[in-house]
């Protein structure tokens, strides 16, 4: 009995230093391998949605616009940590974007006297009121899970859940916590349920099915005169000849041979 009990302990120990020694740090890299992707993804997200609120506001975002390009694609070769590198940089960038003055546009002769540069004082109030942080991305991104929840909940798609965080997001917008908004709507956005299956359409053997009618045996005929028999007739009534009935299918009428088990038409077994 003590030789049984020293063989478990030795057992759970090996257990436990198996799951020491191996399991947890898989387990702990899986975990931050999740956070770094999440993390890239809330940065470039974020980052998009600065530089397109800019690029609107007549702000020059091309440098900002290389930037992200190179942190999308880190984002799909899935070096998370050089995405959020370089979404970082490219805020950086937006931030200096946003305090340089909007480069102007050429003007035909023609213009109007009115549309010549304003005075400083005239200028629009975006173009110096300092924005709080997360402002303009947390507004973006609810914009953006709005208009998709709109249409998954049009296809027929799940977006209770969705609808549930996106209310969230707006008390949280509502309470000037815009890096919570942004947090909630990234969520939102990805919480929206997949489309419901739908029933295939039916192949066009199985509509030739439904749409034909059951075949109805036609009346035997004699074999010497062709003419026709009645169910239950030995002889045929006009030349006299003995009836060969012919095996047939009692499912679709379809003419058995002599060694047919099943029908060759319908499947149906012989009776």
């Amino acid at each position: 009995m003590l030789i049984f009990i020293a063989l478990l302990l030795v057992l759970l120990i090996m257990v436990i230093w198996f799951e020491f020694k191996y399991m947890r740090p898989k387990r702990r890299e899986e975990i931050e391998a999740v956070l770094n992707r999440d993390e890239a993804y809330n940065a470039l997200m974020s980052a998009k949605a600065v530089s397109r609120s800019l690029k609107d506001m007549g702000k020059d975002t091309r440098e900002a616009e290389v930037l992200l390009e190179r942190a999308q694609m880190s984002y799909d070769q899935r070096d998370y940590a050089k995405t959020i590198s370089v979404a970082k940089a490219t805020k950086e960038v937006l931030i200096k974007a946003k305090d340089m003055p909007i480069p102007e546009r050429p003007r035909s002769p023609d213009a109007p006297a009115e549309m010549k540069e304003r005075p400083p004082e005239e200028h629009s109030v975006h173009e110096v009121k300092k924005l709080p942080q997360n402002y303009l991305e947390s507004k973006f991104m609810m914009t953006t899970a709005r208009a998709e929840i709109d249409k998954a909940s049009a296809d027929g798609r799940d977006v209770v859940e969705a609808e549930k965080l996106m209310r969230e997001a707006q008390a949280s917008f509502d309470a000037a916590d815009y890096t919570e908004c942004l947090k909630t709507s990234l969520k939102a956005k990805r919480s929206i349920g997949a489309s419901p299956a739908k029933d295939a359409p039916p192949s066009p053997e199985a509509k030739a099915e439904m749409k034909a009618p059951p075949a109805v045996p036609g009346p035997e005929r004699c074999r010497q005169c062709g003419a026709d028999l009645v169910e239950g007739d030995n002889f045929c009534g006009k030349c006299g000849a003995k009836a060969e009935r012919e095996a047939r299918c009692a499912s679709c009428g379809n003419i058995l041979g002599e060694d047919d088990v099943f029908c060759r038409k319908c499947g149906a077994r012989r009776a």
